[in-house]
């Protein structure tokens, strides 16, 4: 039996030294070092492939438009774009006074509104 118990000790022993020589915080540092540098080198490669993307359908639309100054076409579209994006501010007009004027019956108490309404109908 006492040879069994030194074989455990002595092999609990060689475990324990081998625990003693490992840095468990620095262990635990590389792993996020290294997860903080894949994800970053994965951001990169996204931004790269979104840029290839663009870049590619850019010269696409020149290559189909016979474009050799883009400056002059896509300056044509930036500015359809933006009067598109005004008749559609312009149209929603009458949208925004609606929601304006729920605000006001919202926030002010029925019984001023009936007060100005009163008000406003008597001949000075």
């Amino acid at each position: 039996m006492d040879e069994i118990w030194n074989k455990v000790t002595d092999i609990w022993n060689d475990i324990t030294r081998f625990l003693d020589g490992i840095d468990l915080s620095s262990i635990g540092s590389d792993i996020i070092r290294g997860l903080a540098n894949g994800i970053k080198s994965a951001a990169s490669r996204v931004t790269g492939a979104i840029k290839d993307v663009v870049n590619d359908a850019i010269d696409k639309a020149k290559s189909l438009l016979g474009i050799k100054s883009p400056s002059r076409v896509f300056r044509e579209l930036g500015m359809f774009t933006g009067e598109g994006f005004a008749i559609g501010i312009e149209r929603m007009r009458s949208m925004v006074d609606k929601a304006s004027t729920r605000m006001i019956n919202a926030a002010v108490p029925s019984s001023v509104r009936a007060f100005r309404a009163s008000v406003a109908n008597k001949p000075p």
